[in-house]
């Protein structure tokens, strides 16, 4: 046999020999060589409505809608929520991406991204200022001849207060009006917002506006009014004018929680007529405090509006609604004697109503008496 022909025989022998001895590795156990590469859950995935997303688009404008279509079709809200389609934005302060709904709250230029395994597609969105809404200051909607009930008006201010239902708003020293069903979310006190398209409705003898259209915040305006702080004793409370909007600081003593989160309070020196009730307050803020019946708290506040109240435990002539702004608990003083008198040269006789009165000592401590 010639060299050239056994050199061939051998290397062939050595081939074969190499590949069974390969195949015996994997058959024996030996690491597996990875499988083709998984294939995408769709075959195209493009965003349908482009045009209409990169419309003119300003801050707080209507909510937009991301329009999605693959191959094959799916219900992309389900997809979604099971993580075969992700949205994102480039810009969440510009364009926030909450599922296929788009929010605009901030001038600028964010792209949205829509993936799904190895395909892509984008929009790029440009969102602008605000158009501002021209307002009316506050005096001229408080002023009846100048804004009659039921004008539907714009204003710009600070936020005062925030109650269970509205909030207060001034754009002037002393200049307060109350916003009634006006969102609340998000706010805080010493923010700048707009109220836009308000109704002008009188309530308690103070305009207000009421179910604006929208409101919102406005960080690039700062206000800062300074009002004017009234403390106010018990003997004032008992005639002080309650139609005209005022901040007052003031002790109170809470004589009962009239209804859930709503509480009554009484000072030193008010009369068995007269009450602060505290209904218009954030039922969040009195849940934290944990009021108790006889809990002195210092209270800033505006007082606003003046009415009566009767029931079958409480008759009051002059119920004066307080808006607090901050609560500080102070000492509580004890009740060391509760005196009952009737009225001079009356007798009691059975089946016969007379008045009693109530005094409680020292003076400023409370009592549930009934």
């Amino acid at each position: 046999m010639s060299r050239k022909r056994r050199s061939a025989l051998l290397l062939a022998s050595a081939l074969v020999f190499g590949g069974i001895a390969a195949s015996s590795l994997v058959s024996c156990g030996g690491t597996e060589q990875p499988g083709p590469s998984e294939q995408d859950e769709f075959t195209s995935l493009s965003i349908k409505n482009k045009a209409d997303l990169q419309a003119k688009w300003t801050v707080g404008g209507e909510d937009r809608k991301l329009e999605i279509t693959t191959e094959p079709s799916t219900n992309i809200i389900l997809a979604i929520s099971e993580g075969k389609v992700k949205i994102t934005s480039s810009d969440d302060t510009v364009v926030s991406a909450q599922g296929v709904k788009l929010k605009a709250l901030k001038a600028g230029t964010a792209t949205i991204t829509v993936k799904a395994g190895s395909l892509t597609d984008t929009v790029e969105i440009k969102v602008d200022e605000r158009v501002l809404p021209t307002t009316t200051s506050i005096a001229d909607i408080l002023d009846t001849s100048k804004s009659n009930t039921g004008d539907v008006l714009s204003a710009k201010g600070e936020v005062v207060q925030i109650a269970d239902g509205g909030f207060f708003i001034s754009d002037a020293k002393d200049t307060f009006v109350y916003v009634f069903g006006g969102s609340t979310d998000g706010l805080a006190v010493g923010d700048t917002v707009y109220v836009v398209d308000g109704s002008v409705d009188n309530y308690g003898g103070v305009n207000q506006l009421k179910n604006p259209k929208e409101v919102f915040k406005h960080t690039e305006d700062d206000i800062n009014v300074e009002h004017t702080v009234t403390t106010l004793t018990g003997e004032q409370l008992n005639s002080v004018n309650a139609k005209k909007t005022q901040v007052i600081d003031v002790t109170l003593t809470v004589l009962k929680e009239f209804k859930k989160d709503k509480f009554f309070w009484i000072a030193e020196g008010m009369n068995e007529k007269t009450v602060i009730y505290t209904g218009y307050v954030n039922a969040n803020d009195l849940i934290k405090l944990n009021l108790k019946t006889n809990d002195r708290y210092h209270i800033k506040g505006l007082l606003n509006g003046k009415g009566s109240h009767n029931d079958e435990l409480y008759n009051f002539s002059n119920r004066l609604n307080l808006y607090p702004i901050t609560f500080e608990k102070v000492e509580s003083i004890p009740v060391t004697g509760i005196k009952l008198t009737s009225k001079a040269g009356t007798t009691l006789k059975q089946n016969q109503s007379t008045i009693i009165k109530t005094e409680i000592t020292p003076a400023g401590a409370a009592a549930d008496v009934t």
